[in-house]
């Protein structure tokens, strides 16, 4: 038979398909995923980018905690579960996702806990860490799921591997210029403060921003990681909510969370790190 003037051959056989886990899952991409597609993927990723983000602003913290000499380098690094949040939400099929996969410890003591030199806004810091660690998204309660399985599966463990990176490495910050606070509004362009008018003591405290960006890599590398295990273990063992597999869901999301960590990383620039760390200095 001739089409537009192109031959066709006849191949006596019927069609076929391409296997049950491929027709499983392009039903699933097709009927359940193209439906919620725009809503899940977004919120996969910027709960994903919230999460980086919030890794970024702890590591900066640790590392200036770590430099004004209120974190040993050697002091032990332990997790614990969520022991604040910010808000919750129980009905609709929702839930208040945490941003950090985990609480912190440091040698015991919540990072909100450790005294700091008189130099730095302690009462500041101390709401921003709790703030940090009672932050969380409401999702649906698929992603708290997903975040759940991938904390069984080292995501946790991730966040302790760049703790403890950034206070091992931190070394004292220098700036050429010795300026740590410039003043606002009406005092716009004034400098307020200068390393040289600090006590030898402190004067080294600050941000190491090679230091946050190190760790950062240490736990975008084992997320990754932690993510793709997970993925792994949901296929291999699959997982079930009210008594649905949801599997295809969970490996979903997980892959929009590992595939954000290249494609949306966290900003980690010069300038957003001396803005913190410029806000706190008392």
């Amino acid at each position: 038979m001739n089409y537009c003037g192109v031959d066709q051959t006849p191949f006596d056989q019927r069609r076929q398909g391409l296997g049950a886990d491929t027709s499983r899952r392009e039903r699933f991409r097709q009927e359940r995923v193209l439906r919620f597609d725009g809503a899940y993927r977004s919120k996969a990723e910027n709960h994903s980018v919230g999460r980086n983000q919030a890794v970024v602003e702890l590591l900066c913290y640790l590392s200036l905690l770590s430099n004004a000499n209120a974190i040993a380098q050697t002091a032990a690094i332990t997790w614990d579960k969520a022991h604040v949040q910010s808000i919750s939400a129980s009905t609709g099929g929702q839930v208040g996702a945490h941003a950090l996969p985990c609480q912190i410890l440091i040698a015991g003591q919540r990072p909100s806990e450790i005294a700091l030199p008189r130099e730095f806004d302690g009462d500041k810091l101390r709401h921003n860490l709790r703030q940090l660690f009672g932050k969380v998204t409401v999702l649906p309660k698929i992603f708290n799921m997903a975040d759940s399985r991938a904390e069984d599966n080292c995501l946790r463990g991730s966040l302790v591997a760049a703790c403890i990176s950034v206070i091992s490495e931190t070394k004292p910050a220098q700036r050429s210029a010795g300026v740590l606070r410039r003043g606002k509004g009406l005092d716009h362009g004034m400098i307020e403060l200068t390393r040289s008018a600090l006590p030898a003591a402190v004067r080294g405290a600050g941000i190491d921003h090679d230091a946050v960006r190190a760790a950062y890599t240490v736990w975008s590398n084992q997320a990754r990681a932690a993510f793709g295990r997970t993925i792994t273990v949901v296929e291999q063992r699959g997982s079930v909510m009210a008594g649905e597999d949801v599997s295809d869901e969970v490996i979903y999301i997980l892959e929009r969370y590992r595939d954000s960590l290249k494609r949306r990383p966290a900003k980690l620039g010069d300038r957003q790190m001396y803005d913190l760390e410029e806000s706190l200095w008392a």
